[in-house]
């Protein structure tokens, strides 16, 4: 069912769930930019448990632990303001990127003086030969899965993958090379912390046996039908794994505030600290437990998911496989929530609380009513996107056009009267607006789409 408004209200993001450095710089943000909150939120989210990386994992009982990398996608239209938001949203992990490539100048320039220096001795006198400095890593754009890997045996810590637009990185995964090709898998276990293999033509095998790779991105709502698998209708479980943000977007009004030089300080700050948490001398996780109040709370929650799961897959819907994950999304968001506090010195190292795990499941209850509108607009028929493209566009306009205007500006694709009338009657039978006539001064007579929620103000 289409609604004048889109579709139900969903739910607001609790930034009272973030710690106040993160809340304050992404409340800062998106008033300042316009935007809703969640195109900070999210990728602050991410990129924060992308600096904690391979140093805690979270138990939960003994050999079930949970890492800290987080694969979510903000679905919005393309213009709405994403891209600024989110690159301010990443500014830390960008600058320490930056600082990371200057110290690998300067080693580069070090290794070529070394190199030159063992090159003119004698070659009894040589001794070994000096090798080439590794590029330090956190961030990576637009890349192979194979690229990837490499970058990641270089920067065992972990990685963070930034897509702009996620659609490329969709499509490319769905592209099995002849029937051999296997990226999606490698990302179903780069999720999963698993070991990744990947065969190379001319070099040896990688292996990562420990990765930690984190993902953000954005999507349009018209492509999300291309995160699932056509072979087997999203059986793979990809998407599931996928945290959506999917919210309204606030209407534009111009506003001098900008984020304070103390908020972004602050948050900067955050970051440098999440990156001095190291793990054990054997460069293993150090494991995160739970305190009895926090583990009476996980058992609680998890088996209230365990029945919302079961519900689901007995009525066939398609929303099993997005719960099925969400124990471990709760795992993975408490856990960087948790070290979060700790750098901050608001919670004691290698404990979990329940306050933050209360925390952690607020936001999962946030992304589990907000997969609801991303897996009800999966469902939708090409002639309902249709359809709601065109309430869009109307509503943006004031809330009512003609049929004329609708196809000549070939909005969702349709350029003749027939289609757009046949995209309208669709609304108007699900009550989202009419359809009437109106007669011009030259008495000429024109059919205007009102939509319901004007029609009654």
């Amino acid at each position: 069912m289409i609604t004048a408004q889109g579709e139900t209200q969903p739910m607001s993001f609790p930034t009272e769930t973030l710690p106040e450095v993160i809340r304050r710089f992404c409340e800062e943000g998106a008033t300042a930019n316009r935007v809703p909150v969640e195109f900070f939120t999210i990728p602050a989210l991410v990129a924060a448990g992308s600096a904690v990386g391979t140093s805690r994992r979270l138990e939960v009982k003994r050999g079930w632990t949970f890492p800290a990398n987080v694969f979510a996608a903000i679905v919005a239209h393309t213009g709405a303001g994403k891209s600024p938001a989110q690159a301010a949203a990443l500014a830390p992990m960008e600058k320490l990127q930056a600082e990371l490539a200057r110290q690998f100048e300067q080693n580069w320039r070090s290794f070529e003086d070394e190199l030159s220096q063992w090159e003119s001795k004698d070659r009894k006198e040589r001794g070994l030969k000096p090798k080439p400095p590794k590029m330090g890593e956190i961030l990576i754009k637009d890349t192979t899965v194979e690229a990837l890997v490499e970058a990641h045996a270089n920067n065992p810590r972990g990685l963070l993958m930034v897509q702009d637009e996620l659609t490329a990185w969709a499509l490319s995964l769905n592209q099995y090379r002849g029937g051999k090709g296997a990226d999606r898998q490698h990302f179903l276990s780069l999720w999963a912390g698993a070991p990744v293999k990947v065969n190379r033509k001319t070099k040896h095998p990688l292996i990562i046996e420990n990765p930690h790779v984190s993902i953000i991105g954005a999507i349009p709502p018209s492509v999300l039908h291309q995160l699932t698998d056509e072979r087997s209708e999203g059986e793979d479980g990809f998407i599931h794994r996928i945290l959506f943000a999917y919210p309204d977007l606030p209407p534009g009004e111009w506003t001098e505030k900008v984020i304070s030089e103390s908020t972004w300080r602050s948050y900067e700050d955050l970051f440098h600290a999440l990156f001095k948490l190291f793990a054990d001398l054997d460069g293993r996780p150090e494991i995160v437990k739970l305190s009895p109040e926090a583990k009476s709370l996980w058992v609680e929650k998890f088996e209230r998911t365990e029945v919302e799961k079961w519900h689901f897959a007995n009525t066939f819907s398609p929303l099993r496989g997005p719960w099925a994950k969400m124990p471990s999304q709760a795992g993975r968001i408490a856990l960087i929530l948790h070290c979060c506090k700790v750098v901050l010195g608001e919670a004691q190292d290698f404990v979990l609380d329940r306050e933050t795990m209360a925390q952690a499941w607020l936001l999962v209850d946030y992304f589990k009513d907000h997969a609801r509108r991303v897996y009800r607009s999966l469902t939708q028929t090409p002639e309902d996107r249709r359809a709601e493209a065109i309430m869009i566009w109307v509503k943006k306009r004031g809330g009512e056009a003609s049929i004329r205007d609708i196809y000549t500006h070939e909005v969702a694709g349709c350029r003749s009267a027939k289609e757009v009338e046949q995209a309208i009657n669709r609304l108007v039978e699900q009550g989202v607006g009419e359809l009437v006539t109106s007669k011009k001064a030259s008495g000429q007579q024109t059919k205007i789409f009102r939509l319901i929620q004007f029609v009654n103000n």
